[in-house]
């Protein structure tokens, strides 16, 4: 796992100290300027979560709660938010696939550049191997990722059910569908550049892609590439 030094990486690993106590996170990694130690003064700090199957709306309401009493959640309206945690993207692990509309190499450079700071059951191996596609984009990237992991492991590893209890997984299945209703109905006047679906969420008060795709095809053209 990622070993975090400096201020911003100590708040983040103090925000996964606590969220691995969900027992529905499978994943928490880091994304954005800090994956890449290339952050700024009023940069807030982007965490990507992997959530247990059909678990992902309860998950995501217990992660922005356990965020938002510490202190250190980044509200939508703040334009500054300078060592804030922003929880911009969450995933299913059923659906660990980037959406086929979204496969660029903007994506195929997010997917590489997360680095995974605490998980469960070589999970971020399954998020690595079921995006392959990132290949026809940063193929030297991908192989460099391939060849670090252990897949005997992921192989071998048996998967472990959280809550085996059938009644307890039926009293979860009313949670999950009612935080789900809840927290659609408080996104639906607030959203802006989010990518909301069933299983995939994905936000950032400016989505940097367009622009820097645009930026990345003008200077091909400029080159003559």
């Amino acid at each position: 796992m990622l070993i975090l030094e400096n201020l911003e990486k100590k708040i983040a690993q103090k925000a996964v100290s606590i969220l691995k106590i969900i027992p529905s996170i499978k994943l928490v990694g880091i994304t954005g300027a800090l994956a890449m130690n290339n952050t700024k003064k009023n940069d807030d700090i982007d965490l990507f979560i992997i959530t247990s199957k059909d678990l992902f709306w309860t998950t995501r309401f217990l992660s922005t709660f356990l965020i938002e009493i510490l202190g250190l959640r980044r509200h939508p309206e703040e334009a500054i938010a300078s060592d804030k945690i922003c929880l911009n993207m969450f995933m299913d692990e059923k659906y660990l696939e980037i959406p086929k509309k979204e496969r660029d190499l903007f994506s195929a450079h997010e997917v590489l550049q997360m680095k995974p700071v605490w998980e469960r059951e070589n999970t971020y191996n399954k998020f690595i191997l079921a995006n392959a596609w990132v290949m026809r984009y940063l193929p030297n990237a991908y192989n460099q990722e391939i060849k670090k992991m252990e897949i005997k492991k992921l192989k071998n590893k048996k998967e472990v059910r959280i809550f085996p209890n059938y009644s307890i997984t039926q009293l979860l299945n009313y949670c999950e569908a009612f935080l789900k209703k809840l927290q659609l109905q408080y996104m639906k006047k607030r959203r802006t550049t989010e990518i909301i679906k069933n299983a995939y969420i994905r936000f950032h008060p400016h989505d940097a892609r367009k622009w820097i795709l645009a930026s990345y095809h003008k200077r091909l053209k400029d080159l003559k590439l």
